[in-house]
């Protein structure tokens, strides 16, 4: 401890804060804060309890994350479904967590919504979209798209991949 103390112990910050959204990110300010005696302010994006599989390695990591979060003076989640992720699932203090959803142009939400779409979608059609990675769970929308079909409820389905795949 205090080997790395020393590269932050000149630091004359009021509040170390998190920006990359990363656990592992989240996990270090929240060490260096405590370290040299300062508040930590950390970012989480993600439903975090979906990154993690199965094993050894998944447990560590979920007490690590427990420990962690756990010790932060304040956690800004981008939606109550991930504070409410953190506070269930990892044991964070309710009255540390606040919300801060992600930005939006609503002019540019707005004119989208009022042109015609670049193909047809009907009633029948059920659209879903994201990246096509495993935490996003696809495969979940695949087999409701064939148990729907197999029951004649839906006639159409559509996936649509946006951004990039991050496996």
């Amino acid at each position: 401890r205090r080997r790395h103390t020393r590269y932050i112990g000149d630091w004359s910050s009021d509040v170390c804060s998190s920006d990359l959204f990363l656990t592992r990110s989240n996990m270090a300010a929240v060490a260096a804060a405590r370290a040299i005696g300062i508040p930590s302010i950390i970012n989480e994006r993600v439903n975090t309890s979906a990154h993690f599989s199965t094993g050894k390695a998944a447990m560590l990591s979920r007490a690590m994350v427990r420990h962690f979060y756990g010790k932060a003076d304040r956690i800004l989640a981008v939606s109550r479904g991930v504070a409410d992720c953190l506070v269930d699932d990892f044991g964070v203090d309710r009255g540390r967590v606040g919300v801060c959803y992600n930005p939006l142009d609503a002019d540019a939400v707005a004119g989208a919504a009022a042109r015609e779409p670049a193909f047809a979608v009907t009633r029948d059609d059920i659209v879903c979209a994201g990246r096509l990675v495993p935490n996003k769970n696809f495969a979940l929308a695949i087999e409701a798209f064939r148990q729907l079909s197999m029951e004649g409820q839906s006639k159409g389905r559509l996936i649509i991949k946006i951004g990039r795949a991050h496996v």
